[in-house]
């Protein structure tokens, strides 16, 4: 499939693109359902909609979800020493939330998981 085609709503890998397209682009200013959406090729609308048919969340914590197991996965590797490194790699603007968020999720503040 070419970048213009549409891609099918029924298409298997249409969330693993996504999930790519998301991935590549967290540290992105940019990043928002818009772009997704466009760069996806589907309106606004149908974009929401299929993200909360495949996923059963909204889009916005889809992305949310991405960012925090990818935060995870970089705090737990030993990779990056610094939350705040973490937060920003993964694209949350503010640590504190960040850090909030990831405690809601795992059950620990971050910083407990750098070795």
């Amino acid at each position: 499939m070419n970048k213009y085609e549409k891609p099918s709503s029924n298409s298997s890998t249409w969330l693993e693109k996504l999930t790519q397209l998301a991935i590549e682009n967290l540290e992105n200013d940019d990043l928002s359902n818009v772009f997704l959406a466009q760069n996806m090729n589907v309106s606004e609308a149908h974009f929401y909609r299929l993200v909360k048919e495949k996923t059963g969340k909204s889009p916005n914590k889809f992305i949310r979800e991405l960012r925090l197991n990818l935060a995870k996965k970089m705090l737990e590797s030993g990779e990056i020493h610094r939350v705040s490194l973490v937060a920003y790699k993964v694209g949350f603007q503010r640590v504190d939330y960040f850090s909030r968020l990831y405690e809601e999720r795992f059950g620990v503040r971050p910083s407990s998981v750098i070795s």
